[in-house]
């Protein structure tokens, strides 16, 4: 075993295997990962798709989820909304 991501304070991940994409929410920020970035199949990897994509733009993200609607996957989150409170 070996350590592949070096990220603080994470609170939730989940695997979209259809997709090969990993999620983490990490300091209130949700990343996706492509799988093949984190844990290569081949020696030379793809070298494109490395770089974790941030989800969320500017808001902090309290926790998400993933499920399935009418043959659709979808990753819902919760984020924070100016000083009122959470927003959808």
């Amino acid at each position: 075993m070996r350590r592949v991501l070096q990220l603080k304070a994470v609170t939730q991940c989940a695997m979209l295997e259809t997709f090969g994409i990993f999620l983490v929410l990490a300091d209130k920020s949700l990343f996706a990962y492509h799988i093949e970035a984190l844990v290569p199949s081949s020696p030379q990897g793809t070298g494109q798709n490395l770089i974790p994509q941030k989800l969320n733009g500017t808001k902090d993200v309290h926790f998400f989820s993933v499920g399935q609607f009418q043959g659709r996957t979808l990753v819902a989150y919760m984020k924070k909304k100016g000083v009122s409170g959470l927003s959808p």
